[in-house]
């Protein structure tokens, strides 16, 4: 039997196309996969010009197997291009999203850094000057632009600091506190400091984050209690 040859997803395709022949609306080409008995695999046949003259089918065959795996395998790339442009586009959009989150957030960040109290620095181990809150420059009652890249040790210096050991103590021991005065223009004021070394990957100090907040109604109000203890105890 013919069909004992044929590749059995091309049977049924085959015999609705040979009943199509005899009905006299025969296609204007066939492709199949066929294997003959001295044959190890199967071969793609293009049949075209297929008549039937009294009940023998006759037409031209020619072997596109090469023709066919080339196709497939475009087929294939494309579909593989295909799918790369969808992951690419959805990665593209993801990081785009991404994207936008990281500006809301960076504005939102630098909103809350402008309105914020408290004196942020974020200084390199050598101690200049990466980042420094609005508070600190009104603290310190420096212009931004004279602070960014400035050494800490000179700032601090010029407002009577000359203790600069919190800075190795904060690279030595990742941390460290200090309560310091300061004197700017005349006016006194107490700052008390946290700060902590970032650390990189490999749990080295990349640089420090130092947070203060103004104490000096606390420290004055401590300090006139303590007096008025001491006085009421003599008198």
């Amino acid at each position: 039997d013919f069909y004992d040859y044929i590749h059995p997803e091309d049977i049924e395709v085959l015999k609705e196309s040979f009943l199509k022949i005899i009905e006299g609306s025969a296609p204007e080409s066939l492709k199949y996969r066929i294997r003959f008995p001295e044959m190890t695999e199967y071969c793609w046949v293009y049949s075209n010009a297929v008549v039937v003259k009294e009940n023998v089918f006759y037409g031209v065959n020619i072997d596109i197997t090469n023709t066919q795996k080339l196709s497939d395998e475009l087929s294939l790339k494309e579909k593989r291009i295909a799918r790369y442009e969808m992951e690419k586009d959805k990665y593209e959009e993801e990081v785009a999203a991404i994207s936008m989150e990281m500006q809301q957030f960076e504005k939102e960040m630098q909103h809350i850094m402008s309105n914020t109290t408290d004196l942020i620095l974020e200084v390199s181990l050598d101690g200049t000057i990466i980042y420094a809150s609005h508070s600190f420059a009104s603290a310190y009652e420096i212009p931004m632009h004279k602070i960014i890249k400035q050494n800490i040790r000179i700032l601090n210096e010029q407002v009577g600091i000359f203790d600069h050991s919190w800075l190795e103590k904060s690279r030595m021991e990742k941390t460290s506190q200090s309560l310091t005065k300061i004197d700017v223009n005349g006016n006194i004021k107490w700052l008390s400091w946290k700060n902590d070394a970032v650390l990189d990957q490999s749990g080295k100090p990349e640089y420090i984050i130092s947070v203060g907040h103004d104490v000096t109604e606390i420290v004055s109000l401590s300090r006139q209690l303590q007096y008025e203890n001491t006085h009421d105890s003599l008198t």
